[in-house]
């Protein structure tokens, strides 16, 4: 089954950008749903409200290191992005949390591996790249045109 996994600001009542993950799964949507649901209680924490839940904020937060740590998320396949000033990247800790970052990749694998803490069968998903042409624009070499320009303000 596919579903999409929304990042930012859907409803567009802030700075309303935001991105569309496609995500295939061999479980449901609504079990997913149900399962965010049951981790959010399981740990007593919930990703809307604590992790990049504020404008420009992707920084990982000690509630949210915590958080990972005391449920054995194996943070180095996570694929945090290292924002410290060194050359040489250090391993996400106690004492590094704060120089790394959430990406949209990062965020996607975390929340996954939040979701798992309560599925209780086989889980297998992927982010699913489908790589879907644009019939008009966009630089296409056969017809690069624009259609329904007026309709925008």
């Amino acid at each position: 089954m596919k579903f999409y996994i929304v990042l930012g600001d859907w409803s567009e009542d802030g700075h309303g950008k935001s991105e569309k993950v496609l995500i295939d799964s061999n479980i449901p949507m609504e079990e997913i749903q149900e399962a965010y649901k049951k981790s959010c209680k399981k740990t007593g924490f919930d990703f809307s409200e604590n992790v990049c839940c504020e404008y420009e904020d992707c920084k990982i937060s000690y509630k949210t290191f915590e958080m990972l740590v005391e449920n054995k998320c194996p943070l180095y396949k996570m694929l945090f992005e290292y924002i410290g000033g060194s050359l040489s990247e250090p391993d996400l800790s106690e004492d590094t949390y704060d120089e790394f970052c959430f990406t949209e990749e990062s965020l996607v694998n975390t929340l996954m591996w939040f979701i798992g803490l309560s599925v209780d069968k086989e889980w297998v998903w992927k982010e699913a790249r489908e790589d879907i042409p644009c019939f008009n624009g966009y630089w296409s070499e056969t017809l690069n045109e624009s259609f329904g320009y007026g309709l925008y303000e």
